[in-house]
Protein backbone atom coordinates (compact mmCIF):
# COMPACT_ATOMS: atom_id res chain seq x y z
CA UNK A 1 0.00 0.00 0.00
CA UNK A 2 1.21 3.59 -1.19
CA UNK A 3 1.68 6.04 1.63
CA UNK A 4 -0.04 9.31 0.74
CA UNK A 5 2.35 12.20 1.85
CA UNK A 6 2.16 15.76 1.44
CA UNK A 7 3.63 17.64 -1.23
CA UNK A 8 5.08 20.22 0.71
CA UNK A 9 6.92 17.36 2.19
CA UNK A 10 8.31 15.65 -1.25
CA UNK A 11 11.78 16.18 -2.24
CA UNK A 12 12.84 18.42 -5.10
CA UNK A 13 12.81 15.43 -8.02
CA UNK A 14 9.15 13.85 -6.56
CA UNK A 15 7.58 17.49 -7.03
CA UNK A 16 8.77 17.63 -10.33
CA UNK A 17 7.42 14.75 -11.23
CA UNK A 18 4.43 15.20 -9.88
CA UNK A 19 3.89 18.53 -11.25
CA UNK A 20 4.78 17.28 -15.04
CA UNK A 21 2.15 14.45 -14.47
CA UNK A 22 -0.55 17.17 -13.23
CA UNK A 23 0.63 19.30 -16.45
CA UNK A 24 -1.27 19.10 -19.56
CA UNK A 25 -0.56 20.29 -22.70
CA UNK A 26 -2.28 23.44 -24.42
CA UNK A 27 -1.14 22.73 -27.76
CA UNK A 28 -1.58 25.50 -30.36
CA UNK A 29 -4.66 27.53 -27.64
CA UNK A 30 -2.91 30.50 -25.66
CA UNK A 31 -3.80 30.32 -22.12
CA UNK A 32 -4.24 34.20 -22.06
CA UNK A 33 -7.08 35.78 -21.18
CA UNK A 34 -7.68 39.15 -24.43
CA UNK A 35 -9.62 41.32 -23.84
CA UNK A 36 -10.99 43.76 -26.87
CA UNK A 37 -10.48 47.40 -27.07
CA UNK A 38 -13.01 49.47 -25.95
CA UNK A 39 -14.21 51.36 -29.84
CA UNK A 40 -14.27 54.77 -27.39
CA UNK A 41 -10.82 55.17 -26.60
CA UNK A 42 -8.06 57.24 -28.95
CA UNK A 43 -5.75 54.71 -30.09
CA UNK A 44 -2.45 56.72 -31.68
CA UNK A 45 -1.65 53.50 -33.83
CA UNK A 46 -4.31 53.40 -35.53
CA UNK A 47 -3.55 56.28 -38.40
CA UNK A 48 -6.30 58.22 -39.57
CA UNK A 49 -3.95 59.58 -42.12
CA UNK A 50 -3.34 56.35 -43.70
CA UNK A 51 -6.79 55.63 -44.45
CA UNK A 52 -6.86 58.72 -46.37
CA UNK A 53 -3.83 58.45 -48.21
CA UNK A 54 -5.60 55.30 -49.25
CA UNK A 55 -8.46 56.58 -50.04
CA UNK A 56 -6.29 59.26 -52.74
CA UNK A 57 -4.40 56.37 -53.90
CA UNK A 58 -7.58 54.66 -54.86
CA UNK A 59 -9.13 57.48 -56.59
CA UNK A 60 -6.34 58.68 -58.25
CA UNK A 61 -5.95 55.15 -59.87
CA UNK A 62 -9.70 55.46 -61.06
CA UNK A 63 -9.17 58.67 -62.36
CA UNK A 64 -6.22 57.60 -64.47
CA UNK A 65 -7.61 54.19 -65.68
CA UNK A 66 -10.81 56.72 -67.00
CA UNK A 67 -8.11 59.05 -68.53
CA UNK A 68 -6.23 56.16 -69.91
CA UNK A 69 -9.28 54.55 -71.65
CA UNK A 70 -10.33 58.20 -72.71
CA UNK A 71 -7.46 58.77 -74.49
CA UNK A 72 -6.78 55.32 -75.79
CA UNK A 73 -10.27 55.73 -77.52
CA UNK A 74 -10.14 58.94 -78.60
CA UNK A 75 -6.54 58.38 -80.05
CA UNK A 76 -7.13 55.30 -81.95
CA UNK A 77 -9.97 57.68 -83.82
CA UNK A 78 -7.37 60.36 -84.41
CA UNK A 79 -4.81 58.56 -85.76
CA UNK A 80 -7.21 56.50 -87.93
CA UNK A 81 -8.37 59.71 -89.61
CA UNK A 82 -4.74 61.07 -89.94
CA UNK A 83 -3.51 58.58 -91.52
CA UNK A 84 -6.30 58.21 -93.94
CA UNK A 85 -6.19 61.37 -95.14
Amino acid sequence: MKKIIAVEKLSKKEKKKLAAKRRVSWNDVSPVTRVVPSKKQYNRKKSVWKKDTDALCQTDFLFCKIIYAFCCKYASIAASTCFTS
